[in-house]
């Protein structure tokens, strides 16, 4: 049960990196074009 658990906090964990990446992007006028 606990494989679950720890599939949703890695999950989770690449969810907010992926959202960091992104946000970081944005804010470094990445996507300025």
């Amino acid at each position: 049960m606990e494989v679950i658990f720890l599939l949703i906090a890695l999950s989770i964990i690449v969810a907010v990196g992926f959202l960091a990446a992104f946000l970081w992007a944005v804010k470094s006028g990445q996507y300025d074009d």
